[in-house]
C-alpha cells in the first residue's frame, strides 16, 4: 500500500514523527507533489480549522494585493552595475 501523508512533523528521542496525520491510500501511478503544491497548517481551533483559513486566503489573496505597498525594492533598482 502507498500513502500519501500530511502533517506536522516534529522530534520525539531524536526520531521523526507526526502527531495526528492526514492521510490517504494512492497508486502507485500517481504524480509526485511538487514543492509548489505544498502549503502552510495555520494554527486553527476546533471552529476555525486549518483547512478554512486556507480557503479564506485563496479566495480573498488577488482581491486584496492591490491594497498591499510592497516597501522593498524591486531586484532591478538595486542592480547597481
Amino acid at each position: 500500500m502507498i500513502l500519501r501523508v500530511q502533517g506536522q512533523m516534529k522530534l520525539f528521542r531524536n526520531m521523526p514523527q507526526m502527531a495526528n496525520p492526514k492521510w490517504r491510500a494512492i497508486d502507485a501511478e500517481t504524480d509526485r507533489i511538487e514543492e509548489s503544491k505544498f502549503r502552510p497548517i495555520y494554527p486553527a481551533t476546533a471552529k476555525l480549522t486549518s483547512d478554512v483559513i486556507q480557503r479564506v486566503i485563496e479566495d480573498h489573496l488577488q482581491s486584496a494585493l492591490p491594497a498591499i505597498h510592497e516597501w522593498f525594492p524591486s531586484r532591478s533598482s538595486t542592480n547597481t552595475s
